[in-house]
């Protein structure tokens, strides 16, 4: 028997023995027990978008993106939300329970689905994936556009700009597309 044999079976079993669970499934399980772990790492994958906007989407997933609260126990800067002031900037409250942001994702739903049908987003839709069986394009529309919209987000807490307006975010997903 020759090395070269050995070798596939050999990697495989040290493959499957050392398989590490990411962190953020740790924090992400408790709140939601639905998700497919597959279809949210690989989402971004599935668009011809910038690498920024995929790693603020791999930093949400694996519960590693810098809020406030946590750059705050290392540095003198405030625990407080970038946009509201009023509470606590953890992951949650930075890309789903601040008012601002609130606001922010009523806007975008009310653009994306129709006057008579508003829908509102809910926890998996921002953090992981918007899911719409009976519509799959419109399901991919709508994944572009969160994945677009946590990097907005994300670009206003560091410019430090509390103005989470709808039409700065359309004037920059269409002109980074078309650039």
């Amino acid at each position: 028997i020759h090395i070269y044999e050995l070798a596939p079976h050999i990697r495989k079993s040290l493959q499957q023995r050392d398989r590490i669970t990411p962190r953020g499934k740790f924090f992400w399980n408790p709140l939601l027990q639905d998700i497919i772990w597959k279809k949210a790492w690989l989402l971004p994958h599935k668009y011809c978008i910038t690498n920024k906007i995929k790693e603020t989407h791999f930093k949400i997933l694996h519960k590693i993106y810098p809020t406030n609260v946590f750059i705050s126990k290392y540095t003198d800067l405030s625990s407080s939300c970038s946009f509201c002031n009023n509470e606590d900037e953890t992951l949650v409250h930075l890309f789903f329970d601040c008012n601002i942001v609130k606001r922010f994702l009523a806007d975008l739903s009310f653009y994306l689905f129709s006057q008579q049908d508003l829908y509102v987003f809910s926890l998996k839709d921002i953090f992981f994936y918007y899911e719409n069986s009976s519509d799959p394009s419109f399901e991919f529309l709508v994944n572009f556009f969160l994945l677009h919209a946590k990097f907005f987000i994300h670009k206003q807490k560091w410019k430090k700009n509390a103005t989470l307006v709808y039409d700065i975010y359309f004037r920059n997903v269409f002109s980074s597309q078309l650039s």
